[in-house]
C-alpha cells in the first residue's frame, strides 16, 4: 500500500510513523502526484512538537510537509496543461508531501526541468519562496550593502545568492566550514559569535543598508546596532524582536505562489541559482533526517526522497497495454473476455477525446434493459469519473462493437438525476457491485444511453 508520515501526539522525532494509507483520488482541480523529492523545514518540527498549535492547531493523526517534486500519476477533472507521466514541482497546503502519493491544486504545480535534479526541486518551495520574500522584503538594490545571518542554512544559502543576483554586496554570516562555499559565491564571509558587529564593519569599510535574519539569537539587536533602519531589517524566526524593534517579518507566505517557484526553477535551470543539498534521506527514515535538521549545522536543504514510488510513465504504459489485450481478446472470440470482464455484457465504445480529438477505444460493461443500452460511469473502482465519460460528454457521437457484429455508430446521453437513479437502481439488480462502488463515493456515478446515431434521444 502507499505510505505516509503520520504523527498521533505532539512530541519529538519519535512521534513520527511512516504508515500504510489508501492511495489518493484527485478532486476536480487537482493532481495526483508521485513524490520523488520532498523537503523537509523547521515548520514542521515547530507544529509537530505542538510550538505552533495555537497558530496551526492540528487534527490528529496528522500529516506533514509542503515542499514536493515528482510524477503526475492521475489527473482530476478540469485539470489541463499537464500529463500522466509529467516531471513536476510545486507546493501543498495543508502538510502531506511526506508520503508515497500526493494530492496537489493544480495551480500549484509547474513542469520540472529535465536538468533540475529531484532532491533540488523536491527541497526548493519553502526556502526559496522564503528567500525570496525576505530579499523583497528589505528592498534589496544594486550596490546595497546586505547581511545575512544563517547564510550557510536553508534560507539564508538562497538570500544570499539571490540579494548577489540583484547586485548587492553580501556579507554571510557562518562557521568557517562555510565560508568556502560563500566565498565561491560571491558572498563575504564572515564568522559569527562574539565581535561579530567589529568584524562585519572591517569586512564592508562602510555601513550596512539591509540586514536579512534566517537564525534567530540577537541578530535583530545586531542589526539596529549597525545602523540599519527598521524597515530594512527582515526576520523570518525572531518575531518577538521583530515586534518590538518594529522590524519586517516577510517569509514564506509573502511569496507563496506558483509564479515565484517559477522563476526560482528557471533561475536553477540557467546555472544561476544553487540550491546546496546538505542531505536525503529515504522517506522511511524521516525521523534521522528531522534529527538532523533540529542539530541546526547543515549547509543548504535537507530533503526526503523515495525510491519505491512507482513509475507514472510506466503505469501509464502498463494500463494501454492491459486495454489493448482485452480490445484483442474480445475481437478475437466474439465478444467474450476472461479476468475482471468475466461474466459482464462487453462493448467495445470507440469514443473522441475530449482534448486531444483522437479516438479512444475502451471495454467497457453495458446493460440491455427493456432494449434500451446502458453504460456506467465506473473507472476500475476508483473515485472518479472514466476519461470515456469526459469524451462522451464532448462529443456524444461515438461507435460501439457488441460480440461479433459490425461496429454501429451511436450517440450518447447522459441521463438526468431522477432517470439516472431508477437505471441504476435495475442495475445493481444484475451487478451488486455497482452498489457497493457507488457506497464507497461521495460522487454521482454517471448513467449513459447509447441510442442508435438515427434514434431521436429522450
Amino acid at each position: 500500500m502507499p505510505r505516509a508520515v503520520r504523527f498521533n501526539e505532539y512530541g519529538d522525532v519519535d512521534v513520527l510513523e511512516v504508515v500504510d494509507v489508501p492511495r489518493p483520488t484527485p478532486a476536480p482541480g487537482q493532481v495526483l502526484v508521485a513524490m520523488r523529492a520532498a523537503g523537509i523545514n523547521p515548520l514542521e518540527t515547530s507544529i509537530r512538537s505542538g510550538l505552533l498549535r495555537e497558530v496551526f492547531p492540528t487534527t490528529f493523526p496528522a500529516g506533514q510537509g509542503l515542499d514536493l517534486a515528482g510524477q503526475v500519476v492521475e489527473l482530476g477533472e478540469g485539470v489541463d496543461g499537464f500529463t500522466v507521466g509529467q516531471d513536476v514541482v510545486g507546493f501543498t497546503e495543508n502538510q502531506s508531501s511526506h508520503a508515497d502519493y500526493v494530492l496537489v491544486n493544480a495551480d500549484n504545480v509547474i513542469a520540472k526541468p529535465g536538468n533540475v535534479p529531484w532532491e533540488v526541486a523536491g527541497g526548493l518551495y519553502v526556502v526559496g519562496t522564503t528567500a525570496y520574500a525576505a530579499v523583497a522584503a528589505v528592498g534589496v538594490n544594486a550596490g546595497d550593502t546586505v547581511v545575512v545571518s544563517g547564510a550557510a542554512g536553508g534560507v539564508g544559502s538562497l538570500a544570499v545568492q539571490l540579494a548577489k543576483h540583484l547586485g548587492a554586496n553580501v556579507v554571510g554570516l557562518a562557521s568557517p566550514a562555510n565560508h568556502e562555499w560563500l566565498t565561491a559565491h560571491g558572498v563575504i564571509p564572515v564568522s559569527y559569535g562574539d565581535g561579530v558587529a567589529e568584524r562585519i564593519t572591517a569586512a564592508i569599510g562602510g555601513t550596512v543598508d539591509a540586514f536579512i535574519d534566517t537564525f534567530g539569537a540577537d541578530y535583530i539587536r545586531l542589526a539596529i546596532d549597525l545602523g540599519v533602519a527598521p524597515q530594512r531589517i527582515d526576520t523570518i524566526i525572531n518575531f518577538a524582536d521583530a515586534a518590538q524593534y518594529g522590524v519586517k517579518t516577510d517569509g514564506n507566505s509573502a511569496a507563496a505562489t506558483a509564479q515565484v517557484l517559477a522563476e526560482l526553477v528557471d533561475l536553477i535551470d540557467r546555472g544561476e541559482l544553487e540550491v546546496p543539498i546538505a542531505a536525503a534521506y529515504p522517506l522511511e527514515h524521516v525521523r534521522d533526517a528531522f534529527r538532523d535538521l533540529e542539530r541546526r549545522r547543515t549547509r543548504g536543504k535537507i530533503v526526503l526522497v523515495n525510491h519505491t514510488a512507482p513509475d507514472p510513465a510506466a503505469v501509464l504504459v502498463a494500463e494501454r497495454e492491459f486495454n489493448q489485450r482485452n480490445i484483442e481478446e474480445f475481437r478475437a472470440n466474439g465478444g467474450k473476455v476472461g479476468g475482471q470482464f468475466e461474466g459482464f455484457p462487453l462493448l467495445l465504445l470507440t469514443s473522441t477525446g475530449a482534448r486531444s480529438g483522437q479516438h479512444r477505444i475502451n471495454p467497457v460493461a453495458y446493460f440491455d434493459i427493456d432494449g434500451k443500452i446502458y453504460i456506467i460511469g465506473s473507472s476500475a473502482g476508483r473515485d472518479r469519473d472514466p476519461a470515456w465519460a469526459f469524451n462522451l460528454r464532448a462529443h456524444p457521437a461515438a461507435t460501439i462493437e457488441i460480440d461479433s457484429e459490425a461496429p454501429r455508430a451511436v450517440t450518447a446521453r447522459e441521463l438526468p438525476p431522477a432517470e439516472r437513479d431508477t437505471i441504476f437502481r435495475a442495475v445493481v439488480q444484475t451487478a451488486p457491485g455497482f452498489g457497493d462502488y457507488e457506497r464507497r463515493t461521495d460522487r454521482v456515478i454517471p448513467v449513459f444511453e447509447l441510442a442508435p446515431a438515427s434514434s431521436p434521444m429522450h
